[in-house]
């Protein structure tokens, strides 16, 4: 459910543009779910192991490369 609606979103974007047409929006939203759920998982199992802002302010970084035009 979650992730259709990330794959919905990044075709509305790919649409206007916003983000690169060679990028499958199925495969980004399930590779971008993977890693939230990578990191949750860490987080509960050693909650002290990083920055959690840090990590998502990383996260956010990396998948806004990973897409861009």
């Amino acid at each position: 459910r979650v992730r259709g609606k990330l794959e919905a979103l990044l075709r509305e974007a790919q649409d206007r543009g916003e983000v690169d047409p060679q990028v499958d929006p199925l495969l980004a939203s399930a590779s971008a779910i993977a890693l939230i759920d990578g990191l949750l998982l860490q987080y509960f199992v050693e909650p002290g192991a990083f920055d959690r802002e840090a990590m998502a302010d990383s996260l956010v970084r990396g998948v806004r490369r990973a897409i861009a035009p």
